[in-house]
C-alpha cells in the first residue's frame, strides 16, 4: 500500500514546544525496556491497516508528535485530503466533553461531580422540583459514567438532542432505569447543558432558540477553557474544529465503494455526544497539551478523569484493575453511519510511557471496523514493540 509521507516540520517536530512537560499518567508500571517506535508504527499499521478506504493517524511520545501519515482521504471539493483534514469525531467527543466538565470543576470549587443535574437544565422546562422523579437522581458523575440510569439505545430511543433531553426531564424515562452501566448519548447531551448553564447560558423564546443558545454556550465554553488552551485550536463557526463541515472536510464510504461519499453534516444538536470534527492533528495535539501539561486542567484534575475512566467507555463498565501488560491502556473509540453503511471510524488511545495514539478512517464495513478490534490491535502492537 503506498502512504503519501507527510513532510511538514512545523507539525511533526514539537506539538508543545511551549509547554513545561510534567510526567506522565498515573497508574503505570515501572519501564525497563524501550518502546521503539518503529516497530510500534509499522505493527500497528500491519495490524489495523486493511480494508479502509481512506485513514489517518499520528503518534505521540511525551508531548512530542514522532509519527504521523495518511492514505486514501478524499474531501468534500474532490481534492485528495490529508492529516490537516477535518473528520467527524463522532463520541471521542465524550471524551472532550469529560475534560471540559473538569475544567468547570477546576473553574468552580463549589459544584461537586455529585451535585445533581436538575438544578443546571433551562428554567423553561420547570422548576427543579417539579421536573421528573427520575431527573432528580441523576448526578453528574452518574452522566459522565454511563450510570445515570438512562438506558442504552436498546431500550428506546435516547439522543443527545434538545428535545429528548427536555422530555426525559419533565416527562422521564418512559422505561424502567437502567441498573447500573448503560452507554447512551443522552448522558453527554445533559453535560453539554451543564456545561452552557455554568457558563452563563440565558435561555428565552422558543425551542430551537433556547436549543441555538445551549449549543452557542457550550461552544464558547469550548472555545475558551479547552481548545484556546491546547496550543490554539479553534472552533471558529465553518472551518477547523466545529460541528459543521467545509470543503476541506472528508468524505464517507463504504468500504471498497468509493463512489457516492457522504456529506455528514452539521451535528450541532450532538455536541458534547458528538458533534465536533478534528484532523488527525487537531486530536494529538489536544492530547498532547491534556497528558503533558496542566494548560487545559490539573493534574490532579487529570488523574480523576483518568481513574474514573470520565469519557473513554464504549459500551462497557471500565475494568476495575490495569487492563495492559504495561499498566493502565485508555481509549475512546467514535463511529457514525448512515443507512447504506457509508460512514467513519475513529479511535484514540493513551498508554504507558507517555505514548498517545489517534486513528480516523472515512470509511466502514472492512475487517477492522469495530470498537474492540481496533483497539485491541492497537494494544497489541504497543506490546509487540518492547525491547
Amino acid at each position: 500500500m503506498q502512504i503519501g509521507r507527510f513532510v511538514s516540520a512545523v507539525l511533526t517536530v514539537v506539538l508543545i514546544a511551549s509547554c513545561e512537560l510534567i510526567s506522565p499518567l498515573g497508574k503505570q508500571s515501572p519501564q525497563v525496556q524501550t518502546l521503539n517506535l518503529d516497530t510500534f508504527e509499522q505493527t500497528m499499521l500491519a495490524n489495523i491497516g486493511q480494508q479502509w478506504d481512506g485513514f489517518a493517524y499520528a503518534i505521540n511520545q511525551n508531548g512530542n508528535l514522532r509519527r504521523s501519515d495518511f492514505f486514501g482521504l478524499w474531501d468534500r471539493s474532490g481534492t485528495s485530503a490529508d492529516l490537516t483534514t477535518p473528520i467527524y469525531g463522532s463520541s471521542i467527543n465524550k471524551f472532550v466533553a469529560a475534560v471540559a466538565v473538569m475544567k468547570v470543576m477546576q473553574n468552580n470549587p463549589g459544584v461537586d461531580l455529585d451535585n445533581g443535574i436538575a438544578g443546571f437544565l433551562p428554567p423553561a422546562w420547570g422548576a427543579t422540583n417539579d421536573l421528573s422523579a427520575f431527573i432528580q437522581t441523576v448526578t453528574i458523575r452518574g452522566l459522565l459514567t454511563h450510570t445515570s440510569g438512562i438506558p442504552g439505545p436498546q431500550a428506546g430511543t435516547f439522543n443527545s438532542d434538545y428535545t429528548t433531553l427536555r422530555n426525559i426531564a419533565q416527562n422521564g424515562l418512559g422505561v424502567a432505569p437502567a441498573a447500573g452501566y448503560a452507554y447512551s448519548n443522552a448522558n453527554y447531551g445533559f453535560l453539554r447543558m451543564f456545561i452552557a448553564s455554568m457558563n452563563g447560558a440565558s435561555y428565552w423564546g422558543t425551542d430551537q432558540q433556547m436549543e441555538n443558545t445551549a449549543i452557542g454556550e457550550y461552544r464558547m465554553f469550548m472555545e475558551n477553557e479547552v481548545f484556546s488552551l491546547a496550543g490554539q485550536l479553534s472552533d471558529v463557526g465553518t472551518a477547523g474544529i466545529a460541528p459543521t463541515t467545509n470543503p476541506s472536510s472528508a468524505l464517507y464510504y463504504l468500504w471498497n465503494q468509493t463512489s457516492g461519499g457522504w456529506v455528514i453534516g452539521d451535528r450541532s444538536a450532538n455536541l458534547a455526544s458528538g458533534g465536533y470534527y478534528f484532523s488527525v492533528l487537531d486530536l494529538a495535539q489536544f492530547l498532547a497539551y491534556l497528558n503533558h501539561s496542566e494548560q487545559i486542567i490539573t493534574a490532579a484534575n487529570r488523574q480523576i478523569l483518568y481513574d474514573a475512566f470520565f469519557g473513554l467507555s464504549d459500551g462497557a463498565p471500565p475494568p476495575l484493575s490495569p487492563n495492559g501488560a504495561r499498566g493502565w491502556y485508555y481509549s475512546k473509540a467514535g463511529s457514525l453511519a448512515d443507512g447504506t453503511g457509508r460512514g467513519n471510524r475513529n479511535v484514540i488511545a493513551i498508554l504507558p510511557g507517555g505514548i498517545e495514539v489517534v486513528f480516523m478512517a472515512n470509511s466502514r464495513g472492512g475487517v477492522m471496523d469495530g470498537t474492540g478490534v481496533l483497539r485491541n490491535a492497537i494494544f497489541a502492537a504497543y506490546d509487540a514493540s518492547w525491547e
